[in-house]
């Protein structure tokens, strides 16, 4: 089955290889936001796809656009954590 944007398929070696490097504890979710316009609308997701780190429930970095690289990834998530 097909989900997302051609960029979101695009990306799915990076994200699989994001999901390889974190803990047991941290999780990733993918949200279709052309079946969830509210909640795109509630985060402010304008471009896809867009990569949303949360600490505590807090949003802490995002990284945005076509083509996202497993480091500008890594860099985003390791940011967050930093606060």
């Amino acid at each position: 089955m097909s989900y997302g944007c051609g960029h979101c398929r695009t990306i799915e070696p990076v994200l699989q290889q994001v999901a390889g490097k974190i803990k047991d504890t941290e999780h990733i979710f993918r949200v279709n936001v052309g079946l969830d316009q509210a909640l795109a609308d509630d985060y402010a997701v304008r471009e896809t796809p867009t990569f949303v780190m949360f600490l505590n429930g807090e949003e802490v970095s995002r990284v945005v656009g076509p083509q996202p690289t497993l480091s500008s990834i890594t860099n985003a998530v390791t940011r967050g954590l930093q606060r």
